[in-house]
């Protein structure tokens, strides 16, 4: 049991690390710009937005991850009631 939540968890973290990191880059290139009151390169639309593409990215694999495991439970449960017949 423990070893599944280490998994769950490690999981967790290499779905949602990409969002977290565009997220601190969008953070620290906004500091900057209300630092020195002008953007510093032309791509403020492609920072701004960049931690949003990996959010919808991680939601959607996230959600993909547990329907897998309810149909895999699901089919294990299957196999089990065919066994025992």
């Amino acid at each position: 049991m423990n070893r599944g939540r280490s998994t769950d968890i490690r999981v967790w973290i290499t779905l949602w690390l990409p969002f977290f990191f565009c997220l601190f880059l969008s953070a620290l290139y906004h500091c900057t710009i209300i630092r020195e009151g002008t953007p510093p390169c032309a791509c403020a639309d492609f920072v701004t937005w960049l931690p949003m593409a990996f959010f919808f990215v991680g939601v959607g694999t996230t959600h993909l991850r547990k329907e897998t495991q309810e149909i895999l439970r699901r089919l294990e449960e299957h196999q089990r009631e065919e066994a025992s017949d």
